[in-house]
Parts: C-alpha cells; sequence; structure tokens
C-alpha cells in the first residue's frame, strides 16, 4: 500500500526554480542513500522509518546537496517534519565532530520557528530522538516555560533551538542566543505561522540581525496555500529559492478514507442521533474487545480514535459520557493547563487510553501512531468554502505517512453550518477520488439557492466558545 500511495504522490510532485523550470536533482529511494551517519541511521531505524516518504525523496537531498532556500507545500501527515530534521541534524553531527562534542549553548545552527506551544514540544521531541548519540543537542521554549528555566537549559546545548515566535524575539533582543553561526532558519507550518500576530515581525528582526550568518537557509514548510504565503517568500526568500509540491494542495491525504452519515445532533422517533451512533460504532466495532481488570474495573478496548468537536464543554461531556460506558477516553481543549494537556496527550500516546476528545486546538500538528479513525462530531463551524481547512487538518491526524486510516463525518442536515459546507464537502471527496454519498448531492443541488443566500453572520462562532 505504501509503494502505490507514492506512486500517486510522485505523479502530482513538482520541483522547480522561481521562473518555473524544473530542478535537477537526484531523488532518493532509501536512507540508505542520504550518507547519514551510523548514529543517525540507528535513529532512523528506532522512528520505525522504513522507506523515505514522497516529500522525504526530494527534500533530503535538497537541503543536503544544494544551497537554496525552500518553499514546500505537502499533505498534512506527510512526512514533513523527518524531511528536514534529518539532513540538519546529519549536517550538524558534522559540526559536531568538528567541536569535540564541546557544548554548544550560545550559537545555534538551526532555528525552528513553530506557531503553537505544543508543536514546539512535538518539534522538540521529534529532534532529540533523531539527534540521539550523535552529539547534536536540541532547546526549546514557549511562552509558559519561565524565562530563567529557558535561559538556564541553553547550559545543555543549542545546536537546534526550537521556539514560538514570542519567546524568539526575546532571546534575540536580549541577546541570550547569537545568530552569528545560524545555518537554518525553518519556518514550520507556514500557514498557521501568518495568523500569529507578531510573526511578520519576529522573522523580520531575525533576518536583520547585523551578525546573522550572511549565507544561512530558510526552510518554509506548509500542509495548505495560503495566498499571503506569497508576502512571506518576497520578504525573507532569496530570489533562487526552490518550491516543491507534494501531491494536491488544500486536499485531503490519499491515505484517508473518508466517510460522511447524515445524522442528527440528537435521537428522535428512534433514529440515533449524534452519540447513540458514536457509541454503537465503537462498542460494536469489530475490533472491539473487552478487558477485564483484577479490581473489576474492565474497560472497552476500541480503535485507537480522535473525535473533533466544536465546544471545549462538549469535550468535557463527551469525555465524560465515553467513559461512564467504559471506554478509555480523554479530554483536549484550550482551557486544560499546558500541563494537563500534555497528561492527555501523553495517555493516549501511550495506549492508556484509546479515545481523544478534542477541539480545533487539537487539529494541527499533534502526530500519533497508529490513529485508525478520526470522527467529526461535529464538522467545523467556519466557512470552508474560502481558504479555511481545518477539515483538512482535522482528518490529517490518520492516515499519516504512508499508513491508511479512516475519517468519519457526522453531517447534521438541520444544521447551519453544514448546511452550508456542504458543496464544500463533497469538492474535498471528489478531489480525493473518493465516493461522494447519493444523499449529499441531491442535498447540495436541493439546497443550492439557499446555501449560496446565506449570510456569514448568521453562523454560529460559539462567542469563543470553541477550542
Amino acid at each position: 500500500m505504501f509503494d502505490e500511495i507514492c506512486e500517486v504522490y510522485e505523479e502530482a510532485t513538482a520541483v522547480l526554480n522561481c521562473d518555473g523550470t524544473d530542478v535537477q536533482f537526484e531523488r532518493i529511494e532509501s536512507f540508505d542513500q542520504c550518507s547519514f551517519s551510523a548514529e543517525l541511521m540507528l535513529n532512523v531505524q528506532l522512528k520505525k522509518l522504513k522507506k523515505p516518504t514522497p516529500v522525504q525523496r526530494v527534500v533530503i537531498p535538497l537541503i543536503t546537496k544544494k544551497k537554496n532556500d525552500l518553499l514546500c507545500h505537502a499533505q498534512t501527515g506527510s512526512g514533513k517534519t523527518a524531511a528536514f530534521l534529518l539532513p540538519i541534524i546529519s549536517r550538524l553531527h558534522h559540526f559536531s565532530r568538528k567541536r569535540g562534542f564541546e557544548t554548544n549553548s550560545y550559537t545555534p545552527y538551526a532555528i525552528i520557528v513553530s506557531p503553537t506551544k505544543e508543536l514546539v514540544k512535538q518539534l522538540y521531541d521529534d529532534a532529540c530522538a533523531f539527534a540521539l548519540r550523535t552529539g547534536v543537542t536540541v532547546s526549546y521554549t514557549f511562552g509558559d516555560i519561565p524565562m530563567k528555566a529557558s535561559v538556564a537549559g541553553l547550559t545543555n546545548g543549542c545546536d537546534i533551538f526550537i521556539a514560538t515566535c514570542g519567546r524568539l524575539s526575546q532571546f534575540v533582543e536580549e541577546k541570550y542566543i547569537s545568530l552569528e553561526e545560524l545555518r537554518f532558519l525553518v519556518l514550520d507550518e507556514a500557514d498557521k505561522l501568518l495568523k500569529v500576530d507578531n510573526f511578520y515581525s519576529c522573522v523580520k528582526e531575525i533576518k536583520q540581525q547585523k551578525n546573522i550568518y550572511p549565507t544561512h537557509r530558510v526552510l518554509m514548510f506548509s500542509a495548505t496555500y495560503e495566498h499571503s504565503i506569497n508576502d512571506l517568500v518576497q520578504s525573507f526568500l532569496r530570489d533562487d529559492f526552490v518550491q516543491i509540491q507534494i501531491g494536491q494542495i488544500n486536499s485531503a491525504a490519499d491515505t484517508v478514507e473518508q466517510t460522511f452519515l447524515k445524522v442528527n445532533k440528537h435521537t428522535l422517533n428512534g433514529i440515533n442521533g449524534k452519540e447513540d451512533t458514536l457509541l454503537e460504532f465503537l462498542l460494536k466495532h469489530e475490533k472491539t474487545r473487552l478487558v477485564p481488570q483484577p479490581n473489576g474495573d474492565d474497560y472497552w478496548k476500541v480503535p485507537k480514535t480522535i473525535i473533533f468537536v466544536e465546544q471545549k464543554r462538549l469535550s468535557y461531556r463527551l469525555g465524560l459520557t465515553l467513559n461512564d460506558n467504559n471506554i478509555r477516553a480523554s479530554s483536549y481543549n484550550s482551557d486544560l493547563t499546558l500541563k494537563m494537556r500534555y497528561q492527555a496527550v501523553s495517555k493516549f500516546a501511550t495506549d492508556q487510553c484509546d479515545v481523544l476528545v478534542a477541539t480545533d486546538v487539537g487539529a494541527r500538528g499533534l502526530n500519533f501512531p497508529n490513529v485508525q479513525y478520526v470522527i467529526n462530531y461535529d464538522l467545523p463551524s467556519r466557512d470552508l468554502r474560502g481558504s479555511q481547512n481545518e477539515y483538512i487538518h482535522r482528518i490529517g491526524r490518520t492516515g499519516r505517512i504512508g499508513n491508511v486510516g479512516a475519517a468519519i463525518s457526522y453531517f447534521d442536515p438541520s444544521s447551519i453550518n453544514d448546511k452550508r459546507n456542504a458543496s464544500y464537502f463533497v469538492k474535498v471527496l471528489q478531489d480525493s477520488r473518493q465516493t461522494v454519498p447519493e444523499w449529499m448531492l441531491e442535498f447540495v443541488e436541493e439546497n443550492e439557492t439557499s446555501i449560496n443566500n446565506l449570510s456569514k453572520d448568521a453562523f454560529s462562532n460559539y462567542d469563543g466558545e470553541k477550542n
């Protein structure tokens, strides 16, 4: 299946110079072609990366053998993180050998800017795993970590420094780090970084530092395309940058099987509503089994599932309902403290719970192995017909890095938000070559006029209750 998926991506891969001509380079087919050290190759194996994904086949040799800045668009779950971390760590491994593995606590060689605290922590964990035994050191910081602790953390080494925008600006302004040895500036999740208030000024400040290493490279990665990314390209990338597009941008990954079910919000006249539909699916799934416990607290082991809801209070209520039915579930939303969110993520990642009930704060960057299902209990409430991509990011939590997953969405025909976005969902299914339910096509056709006349002001934004 992995090879079949790669063939699809290869057909839709473009690697272009800024003038639109093809870039001449040799793609890799295996990690053995990367000239990684024995230590780094062992880490690749420990992370269970067997074959490079399409984005890794292109990005790794471009970072390793070229000197251009990069702009890379690749779908969620395509392996972008390893695509830039592996060649960067490989390069820095040579640096650490040259300096005799002496700790570098002031001059990072690579800075990775990420939009959220959760993504920073996840990048840090991935970087540490790949850098194990190489002598390459990794440090991170964001606003919730006391400044004193963050600065003290630099003493353990900061060859790679990962940060959110605000904290990075503070470290540069107050000269806790120097940019004189900076080789790589990575802008991860650039489409989401654009929504961070001080992002543009943060990157501008870095680029204008007088002591910045003159030939540093900017590597920009994004899962979706926003027109405003063009402003970043013109401002921060050199004229000879290389643009990479893997697969169809702003579309669902081919590794995710999408299913839409017409489900009312509540059970009515013997017809299951959302909650009963969910419980029936999980409890009657062919892989669900009862796990006896010595203390009598038996539980149902259900497939690893992320459930998305639109309101924080619903994430709590639905989590309690699942636990009341002996299904191990955790809630995840922005009202939880960072520590509580880490605990929820850790329990889900280590199989201490099988279901994570999340708002859209969990729709990007939280990468878990072996997620079998994403269930859109509530579909996104925002107008998706423009450049919004919440649905794509949500379902990208499954079917990652060549694995196959499934996304099940509950479409409520009485919901004004679902009604408005119906044509968008039809297009996503068609673009990803998946079957569109007959009832959905009929729904769009029957409601086309009323959908087009709907005002954006008519839709609920939950008054900040989301996330």
